[in-house]
């Protein structure tokens, strides 16, 4: 037995004869060898044969069902992480939508009942919570509404050629459009070439969150850069900021749907930036990372498969 089987194996088997030779009429062994083939699942059925104080081993591939077995396990494990998700998710969105759908609902009551006693500065200032509550609403319901597309794997990449030191000049604009007047946003270039094949969707989701988030946990005129290089089949894009910064233990959890780390207070945000950053970069089949220390900004770092072929991308 022990020239045939592993020595910790041998000693089972052999422990398992004993027992039945001492008069249990069954012992099951189940056990895992590592075969040229792969690793391999057995069940050995050993049984006295009585009358000859001898006994009978059976033993049978159970590889199949052990594979059945964990496939249902992880199937498990996934359907109670989803059912954590979908739960958080609805307790989360509910907690978001109530605040501005409260301011909505404050003003419209002030305008409805009070517009004849107020000054024109004042009726437009709660016109103005309105509509900075609706831009609001309606962002979180994009950002909802691309993560769970990207959760039922219905995203594509689809690059095409595009001028992107041009592509990333627009979305500064962009960014800036909504941003307080001041904010510096630099960019540098070490492209060999402008013309680079880009999805131009999902790369204006990427920069535009992550310009925005620097711009927004930055001080007021900070400088924010937006790097671009390539080298070895990639495409390389930063942006860094002089910001508030990430604590290191909040990092593990940054793309998380609605994370929002222990020193950001009071800055407005629903923590799904990130996240759709992250799905972004993913279906780009790109890697993103990040260098960040609490008061010492942050650094985002992207790199993006320069030859990767248009194609359907599940994540």
């Amino acid at each position: 037995m022990k020239e045939v089987l592993p020595p910790e194996l041998a000693e089972q088997f052999i422990a398992g004869f004993n027992k039945v030779l001492a008069g249990k009429d069954l012992e099951i062994i189940e056990y895992k060898l590592d075969v040229p083939s792969g690793r391999k699942y057995f069940e050995a059925r050993v049984a006295p044969i009585k009358t000859q104080n001898k006994v009978l081993c059976i033993i049978r591939d159970i590889t199949t069902r052990i594979q059945q077995e964990q496939e249902l396990a992880n199937a498990l494990i996934r359907e109670k992480e989803l059912s954590e998700l979908k739960s958080n998710f609805i307790s989360n969105t509910s907690h978001e939508f109530r605040t501005p759908m409260s301011i909505i609902q404050s003003s419209a009551d002030i305008l409805e009942n009070y517009t004849k006693m107020m000054k024109p500065d004042q009726v437009e200032y709660h016109f103005k919570r309105i509509r900075t509550s609706i831009k609001f609403l309606t962002e979180m319901l994009d950002d909802i509404l691309f993560i769970e597309k990207s959760n039922a794997h219905k995203m594509t990449y689809d690059p095409v050629s595009e001028d992107l030191c041009g592509f990333c000049e627009n979305v500064k604009k962009d960014v800036l459009a909504n941003e307080p007047a001041g904010t510096v946003i630099t960019i540098e270039s070490d492209l060999h070439t402008r013309i680079q094949r880009i999805d131009v969707k999902l790369l204006y989701s990427v920069l535009s969150n992550l310009l925005t988030n620097a711009v927004k946990y930055s001080p007021a005129g900070s400088e924010v850069k937006i790097g671009l290089s390539e080298s070895d089949g990639f495409l390389t894009l930063t942006v860094e900021d002089q910001g508030i910064g990430i604590a290191e233990e909040d990092q593990e959890n940054l793309f998380e749907p609605f994370f929002r780390g222990k020193n950001v207070d009071e800055i407005p945000g629903t923590g799904l930036g990130l996240p759709i950053v992250k799905r972004s970069v993913d279906l780009m089949g790109g890697l993103i990372s990040v260098e960040s220390k609490s008061g010492a900004g942050t650094k985002f770092k992207i790199d993006i498969p320069k030859y990767l072929s248009k194609k359907f991308i599940q994540v």
